[in-house]
């Protein structure tokens, strides 16, 4: 499909990934797919094959199948090194790729990657396949998914398999709130700095590559001159004039899988509060940055709030210091706030942890594996 004259003004939703738009969290079966590459050829075969869900239909697909790619998969593929250098460092080193990384993330310790099942030097995937069902109906698609050239092309390294906890993730806080409202006909103005006002409504290059973020700027992503796509497959880069994207329309996702110690957590709120329940509770929904309702700490005044759902008004947050919260009290240790779209609703199996794509857990027990994926364009 030929990109010349697509305006840059519109979003090709062919072009995109079902996940980032829907989210997935109506599916509440799932499988994530671990995969090396064991034939290039064989791979590149199933994945022209594959029926990837994009975000064209205009509403949740009943099923869906996803695919993002490591730096060391696309590499396997055959992408060639000068394109690949063109994505962010972040994504080039990997998670467990650099000593310093490491300890930024507080992957050290028993959390050390030397420790993880997967995703350490020697073990990180090519490829993460993921798979969304309705529920009684993933054992069946596993098994259309596995048809073709599957065995021939990969080697499963690991599978993580999910189960539906609901809205109430393990140390009993609702969860799934909050969400942003991505801006897809890009109508949102510039961003604002000295607003106090609050709407969830993000910009679409905080989702998406090829695109102005909150601060009007570009990601780093690969960009190639025009004459090496003479059949103009790739879409012209906005920013750069002569230019073809090849990241336009894809996503960067992270996958944890890590443990978390909710007994733990809990003896040492106790142990904090000398087993005072009113102020056990109190400490915890401070530690955690919300109320086990789902409510914010400090609530924003309504008239102040712009977010685009009326029923989330009372749980608005800016994480900024506004004059509603100026010392922080709603989020005292600026916790990492993870946006989970789509996997929210599933727990792996074997850990505690959040949902597939999430940060370090505030009292994380134990890291499994982790990467740093592409989640390509529909088109890859």
């Amino acid at each position: 499909m030929p990109f010349s004259h697509q305006p840059f003004s519109e979003v090709d939703f062919r072009d995109i990934q079902g996940l980032v738009r829907y989210g997935h969290g109506h599916l509440e079966e799932a499988s994530f797919y671990l995969l090396r590459i064991a034939d290039a050829a064989a791979a590149r075969a199933w994945l022209a094959k594959a029926s990837i869900t994009t975000a064209a239909s205009g509403h949740p697909p009943d099923m869906a199948l996803q695919v993002a790619f490591t730096h060391e998969g696309l590499k396997a593929l055959g992408v060639p090194a000068d394109i690949l250098q063109g994505f962010s460092d972040e994504f080039i080193v990997g998670m467990a790729g650099d000593e310093s990384r490491s300890r930024r993330l507080g992957d050290v310790g028993q959390n050390d990657p030397s420790r993880w099942k997967w995703g350490q030097v020697g073990t990180v995937p090519h490829m993460i396949v993921m798979l969304y069902a309705k529920p009684n109906e993933l054992a069946g698609r596993e098994a259309e998914l596995k048809k073709d050239s599957w065995l021939t092309a990969f080697t499963e390294l690991y599978p993580l398999h999910t189960k539906n906890i609901g809205d109430t993730e393990p140390f009993g806080f609702k969860d799934g709130i909050s969400q942003p409202v991505i801006d897809w006909e890009r109508t949102k103005p510039e961003r604002l700095h000295d607003t106090l006002d609050y709407t969830n409504v993000a910009a679409l290059g905080e989702f998406l590559l090829g695109y102005p973020n909150e601060y009007t700027r570009y990601t780093d992503r690969p960009l190639i001159d025009e004459k090496e796509d003479p059949d103009r497959i790739l879409p012209l880069a906005e920013d750069k004039p002569g230019k073809r994207d090849f990241g336009r329309n894809g996503t960067y996702i992270v996958v944890r899988d890590l443990s978390q110690d909710v007994p733990a957590f809990w003896r040492y709120v106790d142990a904090q509060t000398n087993h005072d329940p009113v102020a056990r509770q109190k400490l915890a929904h401070a530690m955690v940055g919300r109320t086990m309702k789902g409510d914010p700490i400090v609530r924003i005044r309504p008239e102040r709030s712009l977010v685009s759902r009326p029923s989330w008004a009372i749980r608005s947050w800016t994480w900024r210091r506004t004059y509603a919260d100026p010392q922080h009290r709603a989020d005292p240790v600026r916790r990492a706030v993870h946006l989970g779209r789509g996997v929210q609703q599933h727990s792996l199996d074997g850990a505690l942890g959040g949902a597939g794509i999430t940060g370090a857990g505030l009292t994380g027990a134990g890291l499994d594996g982790a990467l740093d994926g592409s989640l390509g364009p529909a088109h890859v």
